[in-house]
């Protein structure tokens, strides 16, 4: 299935269909867990396409996952009232979200992909250790997941803004 413009300007193609399924499977067994991160990863977008600039937009769908993704750490430290080093994760995403949003290009999606990547492999270890169906299970699947696409994101943008870059002739 090759990529087609309808008349609403939107592309159509085999990876969407992909994610599409991904998402509707991932919702249907992480059910809740996955509703915060989206509902703020969704409210960041629409933040960003509204007051930030344009030449920009290439970077939103990793900004506002990596910020959803935060929020979603924030507010369970809030409902917990367990404050402790785990605090540092989505403090750090935020902090690499806005460097990511005010300077992007190699500083900041190194730094958030070193910390996604670290995240994601002990995610995952973790997820292992837990049993199938349990509320930790679900959750660390959202983390999990949610680290993939913020990686996924950011070298979409990152290939994009490299190919957009201007290149420069060296002269003779």
């Amino acid at each position: 299935m090759s990529a087609e413009v309808n008349d609403r300007g939107l592309k159509f193609n085999l990876a969407t269909l992909a994610g599409l399924i991904v998402g509707l499977l991932v919702g249907q067994y992480a059910g809740v867990h996955l509703l915060i991160p989206l509902a703020g990863a969704g409210i960041t977008h629409f933040a960003l396409k509204k007051l930030a600039p344009t030449k920009r937009a290439a970077w939103f769908p990793a900004i506002s996952v990596q910020t959803g993704h935060a929020i979603w750490f924030i507010l369970g430290f809030l409902v917990l009232g367990q404050f402790d080093v785990g605090v540092l994760d989505p403090l750090l995403l935020l902090l690499g979200s806005l460097w990511l949003l005010l300077k992007p290009g190699a500083p900041p999606v190194l730094t958030l992909s070193c910390l996604q990547l670290a995240g994601f492999a002990y995610n995952s270890y973790l997820f292992m250790s837990t049993d199938l169906g349990t509320s930790a299970n679900r959750a660390l699947l959202v983390h999990i997941l949610l680290r993939g696409l913020a990686i996924g994101f950011m070298s979409l943008a990152w290939i994009k803004s490299r190919r957009e870059a201007p290149s420069v002739a060296p002269a003779i």
